[in-house]
């Protein structure tokens, strides 16, 4: 069970640090890459579909966290931090080369 919970909370972190680009760049104004877009991923969305996103990504975080917080402990908050952290970092590194592009 520990496995399951800690794929959840992980996912969790995920899904919570996956809102902050989108929510920011589409509040923002400005047109940022999303899977609405065609190809996926590569051309810029429209701020309202990334706001959209965000949600959606809000969402799913919610969810997750309302079906596991009774097993909350401070190895999940790790876990969940964990998955924030390589979700941030896979961002960056994903990100850093659209300039180049």
């Amino acid at each position: 069970m520990f496995a399951v919970n800690a794929i959840g909370w992980f996912m969790s972190g995920v899904f919570l640090v996956n809102v902050l680009p989108h929510l920011i760049r589409g509040i923002s104004g400005d047109r940022f890459p999303s899977p609405f877009s065609k190809p996926h991923g590569k051309k810029l969305s429209h701020p309202t579909l990334n706001v959209i996103w965000a949600f959606i990504n809000l969402s799913i975080f919610l969810t997750i966290f309302y079906f596991n917080h009774f097993s909350f402990t401070a190895i999940y908050g790790l876990v969940m931090l964990i998955g924030g952290f390589a979700m941030a970092i896979y961002l960056s590194r994903y990100f850093a080369g659209k300039d180049k592009e």
